[in-house]
């Protein structure tokens, strides 16, 4: 085959070191990962392979299936540097001619290029001294390019040249769209993936050339983590098809307590390839991120950590999502817009706004309960916020009420109980009228009943009751008073009192409990009531 030019070009490529120090404009010395595979993408390709290889020689290739490079591309745009054919054309990203000069960074021993193409096919050599040979080569179907670096003995290691393209690959290529694959120790990974944000909830806008992605920072650590994620925090991603233009996650353009990425053609990058250029295309992404993060961002959130608790209050479950959220609207929104889970309708809704509950504790009528029972749905019928917390994990262990602030809340059955009519014949039955007729005798207007606690906790003998149905009544564990008195059939000051072999001294005994829980001090007169019926004096 014929050579076409060989030999140094002192005038164009070396001088006094231009290509060292074109190559030191690149910041990561893996950048030509992604100037290759960008001019990939501008040669219309379809697939690109990035190949490691360590035998015979330590190399790596990138493989392209576009439509190849023309002797003429070669001669100039290629070997040249700041000739490019890709100047001014807005869907071409490397506007500056010197993307492919960073395959020297690693200081390989010789850069080989194989293009092909209907025109002809074409083998390019460039050693490390910067000398260059054209030749033509045997023609080949289709079209495509494959550039090798072949490193040299100031190189890297293979392993760490392994690790380092691979890491490249994902940073630098995360979102083109199409197969980017990584093939290196017997094994293949495709790098690339839809354009996509990880947040708790992600509002967008896309076009037929700008797509925006936005989200908040809050509990976005809550989430499981995604190949190529730079961090749980702010994020400003910045793309060109696919290609990353920009990552930031502590300097503008971030911003606080937000997460998005912007996708463009319009986008480009800066001379030194390490930052998104700032211009008319980039301050029109940026003006619609700062409507999305102002207007629709909070509504999102709102309703998706709405419908989010919704449906814990249904099941009782939370999983990442449902925690993200959470975390998210209590520190992005307002206790009006945050959304608590509820055990019972309230008001006639699943949930309640995290400023109601508040208001709602404030007067003692919000507790917190993991399963529904007979005793919550009474206190719901009454008024009462019953939250709901999980039921697997402990309350104040990273859940949602936890999250929600609501951990402190009382339980219901450390405050109230359920009693059922106590239905057997028996001797507690027997002292408890005896007990009655005790209490008409002092003109009180007490009903006594004797009942089983069916739910919750009843520490004394006699409560204040309010009545549920005929055969059930509530027992609040505040103090009060009240013409309607259960009495704990099970309460052992009740079962001894049963067992006394004196049943007008037990009754007379009981009946002065029950005043004194009840109603406070016993009258003078009401003492002596009950003193001489526990002497036998006849009723």
């Amino acid at each position: 085959m014929s050579a076409y030019r060989s030999g140094p070009e002192k005038s164009a490529h070396d001088g006094d070191g231009v290509v060292e120090q074109v190559v030191r404009q690149f910041a990561d010395p893996y950048a030509f990962v992604r100037e290759l595979v960008q001019n990939a993408i501008d040669a219309s390709a379809e697939t690109v392979r990035i190949v490691v290889e360590e035998e015979p020689a330590s190399a790596v290739r990138v493989e392209d299936d576009g439509k190849g490079m023309t002797l003429e591309i070669i001669r100039g745009p290629l070997l040249t540097l700041f000739s490019s054919s890709k100047e001014g054309d807005k869907g071409k990203i490397g506007k500056y001619g010197v993307g492919f000069m960073s395959v020297f960074a690693l200081e390989p021993s010789r850069v080989l290029v194989e293009t092909w193409r209907k025109e002809g096919s074409y083998r390019v050599v460039i050693g490390h001294d910067h000398e260059f040979e054209v030749r033509e080569t045997t023609p080949r179907s289709g079209s495509g390019t494959h550039v090798t670096i072949v490193m040299g003995p100031d190189s890297p290691s293979g392993a760490e040249i392994r690790e380092r393209v691979a890491e490249s690959a994902r940073r630098w290529c995360k979102h083109v769209a199409r197969p980017v694959t990584v093939v290196s120790g017997g094994s293949e990974q495709r790098v690339d993936a839809p354009l996509s944000l990880r947040a708790p909830v992600v509002v967008e806008s896309r076009s037929e050339d700008l797509v925006v992605l936005v989200g908040p920072t809050f509990g976005t650590e809550r989430l499981p983590a995604e190949p190529g994620d730079v961090s749980n925090g702010d994020l400003a991603g910045f793309y060109a098809h696919g290609l990353t233009l920009l990552e930031a996650t502590d300097t503008p353009p971030v911003i606080p307590g937000v997460r998005f990425k912007v996708s463009s053609v319009d986008l480009s990058h800066t001379i030194s390839r390490d930052d998104v250029k700032r211009d008319a295309a980039y301050d029109r992404s940026m003006k619609l991120v700062g409507r999305l993060v102002s207007r629709d961002l909070p509504r999102a959130l709102e309703a998706a950590q709405r419908g989010a608790a919704e449906s814990f209050a249904r099941t009782g479950r939370a999983g990442a999502r449902e925690l993200a959220l959470t975390a998210s609207a209590v520190r992005s929104l307002e206790p009006e817009r945050v959304h608590v889970p509820l055990l019972e309708p309230f008001k006639g809704k699943d949930t309640a706004t995290l400023a109601r509950v508040l208001k709602t504790s404030e007067a003692a009528r919000a507790l917190l309960a993991r399963e529904r029972s007979p005793l919550t749905s009474a206190l719901a019928e009454r008024g009462l916020c019953i939250v709901r917390a999980e039921a697997e994990v402990e309350l104040a262990n990273d859940s949602i009420v936890d999250l929600l602030g609501l951990s402190g809340l009382p339980v219901p059955t450390d405050r109230f109980a359920l009693a059922a009519r106590h239905g057997a014949v028996d001797t507690r039955a027997h002292l408890l009228e005896a007990v009655r007729k005790l209490l008409r005798r002092l003109r009180s207007e007490i009903e006594v009943e004797l009942v089983d606690v069916t739910a919750g906790k009843m520490d004394v003998v006699a409560a204040p009751a309010t009545r549920i149905d005929e055969e059930h009544w509530l027992l609040s564990g505040e103090a009060g008073s009240g013409p309607r008195v259960v009495v704990q059939a099970a309460h052992p000051v009740v079962q001894r009192a049963a067992s006394m072999s004196d049943a007008r001294r037990a009754a007379s005994l009981l009946a002065r409990l029950i005043w004194v829980e009840t109603q406070g001090l016993l009258p003078a007169r009401g003492a002596d009531t009950l003193l001489e019926a526990a002497m036998g004096d006849p009723p």
